[in-house]
């Protein structure tokens, strides 16, 4: 094994990807006192310890990578260059943790403490075990799934969402997200029970194409987050209990069958307190209920007569009540009168 825990002043790790300082099969640590430049290093368990650390180059911990960053220039990763392969990744930064290179594999995220911005562009299936920290937290997995473990923690921020109907979502284009989780992926599953935490915190679930989110028994505890779920073609299925739920759905096709609370409501009145854009739709359902319902029932979106509908009712009167030739004698005789 190779350890230089000491007070080393080192500030580059090999020379490049294609010639990293190599431990293969070994476990290495280093903890320096200089912000830390990774140009290629390769070993089973890697930990790296820095006031900062750059990563133009590669990190292959056949088993596992922990990066350590002490100082506000926290982590980052070179977007055309650098790459972290690992089947389990762990750290803390005291600024911002951004590791978004495309050529990124990382299996597992595990316990993860950023400061700032936690970024991870992924680019296999992630389990994430954590217990994730972050103000901001976005992972995208572009084709691969991801999978919230039971038992995982995911600590972020956010804000309340407003009352009344909602149109601009954070994490929408227009609507850059500044805080929160925000994570996109082919397919979402969650196992278990799993807790999201902040108060206020918004949690953003992003599938695209026919993936599916899916929520275990007993589900997402999440009773301070705004739950925002983006959904093609797939379904979002199982039991969440969150403080507000909106759904966004992009298609023709797609469809919820969820169940729990929102906003401490159970029941029908959870349906009704959850939000749907573009529009309601039957095929979106809370607790058997259409999402945005009242008392299970969906209405239409018509808007109230702009006129006194009566004005379209005929009612038979008398043409010209003056003028006498116009009464008619009923049939009978006439000596009655």
């Amino acid at each position: 094994d190779a350890s230089l825990l000491g007070t080393n002043a080192v500030d580059a790790l090999g020379t490049s990807a294609a010639s990293p300082f190599d431990a293969t099969g070994k476990a290495f640590g280093l903890t320096t006192t200089k912000a830390l430049t990774v140009n290629g290093v390769k070993a089973a368990t890697i930990a790296l310890t820095a006031p900062s650390i750059s990563i133009p180059g590669s990190i292959t911990g056949t088993t596992s990578v922990t990066l350590t960053a002490s100082a506000v220039g926290g982590i980052s990763e070179t977007v055309a260059t650098g790459v972290v392969t690992t089947p389990l990744l762990l750290g803390s930064s005291a600024g911002d943790a951004i590791l978004t290179g495309p050529g990124n594999r990382v299996s597992q995220l595990g316990s993860f403490k950023s400061g700032g911005t936690f970024n991870l562009k992924d680019g296999v299936d992630l389990l994430i075990s954590g217990p994730v920290t972050a103000p901001l937290i976005l992972v995208d997995t572009g084709p691969g799934q991801i999978t919230l473990a039971n038992g995982a923690t995911i600590t972020t921020s956010g804000s309340k969402r407003p009352p009344g109907v909602v149109t601009n979502f954070p994490g929408d284009k227009t609507n850059p997200p500044t805080a929160g989780a925000f994570l996109t992926a082919a397919g979402f599953t969650q196992l278990g029970s799993s807790t999201i935490q902040g108060d206020p915190s918004i949690l953003r679930i992003n599938v695209a194409g026919p993936g599916n989110i899916t929520f275990a028994n007993p589900g997402l505890q999440a009773g301070t987050t705004w739950l925002i779920l983006n959904i093609d073609a797939g379904q979002a299925t199982g039991n969440v209990f969150v403080q507000a739920l909106d759904v966004i759905r992009n298609g023709a096709s797609g469809a919820t069958l969820l169940t729990g609370s929102v906003a401490g409501l159970s029941g029908p009145a959870a349906a009704g307190a959850a939000g749907i854009q573009p529009s309601p739709n039957s095929n979106f359902r809370f607790n058997s209920c259409p999402i945005h319902s009242v008392n299970c029932v969906l209405l239409p979106t018509q808007g109230l007569p702009t006129a006194n509908p009566l004005n379209d009712i005929s009612i038979g009167t008398l043409y010209n009540p003056d003028d006498q030739a116009d009464l008619l004698l009923p049939i009978v005789s006439d000596q009655d009168y």
